[in-house]
């Protein structure tokens, strides 16, 4: 191909440099400081990015800019990478000392196409290969730079760069749409039933659930997608509650009826994950999108809505969320090494109870934002995997850019 070459990641560079060593801060003492964990699994929620003490001189040093790469070093995430954007830099940000910066010569190599490239199954192996001969999960920046790829002429990198991020753009589009309609319905619920909740009676979760325990699952049973049915488990739930569908797992052992869930049901952490996510005592909704033949894991309750009750699913699911519920929930738990969460510990939940007819018109509201939540979520699986489609071919020079 006229005008391609072969060159390493080092070579199209102007800088390389790691991050800044500093404690994180939830107060705005300094600019906001990117981790790790703020670029898993590849986009950035700057809302949720802390802050971090740093002089005026080290402020110039670790800056990030529009065009700057940054790649997760160490840890399970290796290899996680993030491209600045110009939408990024509304705060001036730098860069913890776990990421490293890679700053591409824009005289040569356009930014977003080499952020691109460390996107693709390409780039994903050679990590893969450089973490197959190490004892712990981790690599230098030295290792990185050596990283191979085809670099075409600058007009065409920027046209292919242009057309994965167009898609990208709608993705992340998608995603905020998301977040705010989970955060309109979340409000309202707040309006409607915590701001004046107190002129209603109490009540019990007890009268109105049933809570039960998932399957108790042997590894040898997991299994890829297609082979079983589908295991939601604690990696189905976001810390802070909601559904997360990336850890969906299949299991083709055996499981009894008492295993079994449908979309619209209500599930429950009920044991830690480690130190970094706190998930026990938050909830999710089964989406429609993963199928009626569901199961779920001993590490998740099934909440079911008792015959008389008039509380919905939605409306369970919004009261778990709230802060004054979770923190009833987070106080019944226990454990001398691994926090559980015993069924009492939701059954014991106190809550005021609202009339029927208010949580009716909450439900049928809040079932609406969900819904539209699902659409989006099916309408990013369908561009994610059109994009993916497109990156190796694009990069290969397999598929050409009409310039």
């Amino acid at each position: 191909m006229n005008g391609w070459r072969e060159c390493k990641l080092g070579d199209v560079c102007s800088d390389i440099s790691y991050g800044y060593t500093e404690s994180a801060s939830l107060v705005p003492i300094g600019p906001k400081f990117l981790r790790i964990t703020d670029i898993v699994p590849g986009r950035v929620n700057w809302e949720t990015v802390p802050y971090c003490k740093i002089s005026d001189a080290d402020i110039s040093r670790y800056k990030l800019l529009a065009g700057d790469i940054v790649i997760a070093r160490t840890g399970a995430t290796t290899g996680y990478t993030y491209t600045i954007k110009p939408s990024d830099l509304k705060n001036d940000a730098v860069f913890a000392s776990y990421l490293i910066r890679y700053r591409p010569n824009k005289l040569h190599a356009d930014p977003f196409f080499v952020g691109q490239i460390l996107t693709s199954p390409i780039w994903k192996g050679f990590v893969e290969g450089i973490l197959s001969g190490s004892a712990q999960p981790g690599a230098n920046a030295k290792q990185f730079a050596n990283f191979e790829f085809i670099l075409p002429p600058l007009p065409e990198q920027r046209a292919i760069a242009g057309v994965l991020s167009s898609l990208d753009d709608k993705i992340d589009l998608l995603h905020r749409q998301n977040k705010t309609l989970e955060g309109m319905a979340e409000a309202v619920f707040r309006e409607k039933f915590v701001v004046n909740s107190g002129k209603w009676p109490a009540s019990l979760l007890s009268k109105h659930i049933e809570v039960y325990r998932g399957l108790s699952y042997k590894g040898s049973g997991l299994c890829s997608e297609g082979e079983g049915v589908p295991m939601h488990n604690l990696n189905s739930i976001l810390e802070g509650g909601g559904y997360k569908y990336t850890g969906i797992k299949y299991y083709k052992g055996d499981f009894k009826d008492r295993h079994e869930i449908k979309p619209g049901t209500v599930i429950v952490a009920n044991t830690e994950q480690g130190h970094k996510l706190l998930l026990i005592g938050y909830p999710a909704i089964i989406p429609k999108l993963i199928g009626n033949n569901g199961i779920f894991s001993q590490h998740l309750f099934k909440l079911e809505i008792k015959s008389g009750s008039p509380l919905s699913n939605v409306f369970l699911y919004y009261l778990l969320k709230s802060q004054k519920t979770w923190e009833q929930v987070i106080g019944a738990t226990n454990g001398s090494t691994v926090n559980m969460l015993a069924t009492v510990g939701l059954e014991n939940v106190e809550f005021n109870m609202p009339p029927s007819k208010l949580i009716d018109s909450f439900t049928e509201f809040a079932k609406y934002t969900l819904d539209k939540q699902e659409q989006n979520i099916s309408s990013t699986r369908i561009l994610t995997r059109l994009r993916n489609a497109l990156l190796p071919k694009l990069m290969s020079g397999e598929l050409r850019v009409t310039l």
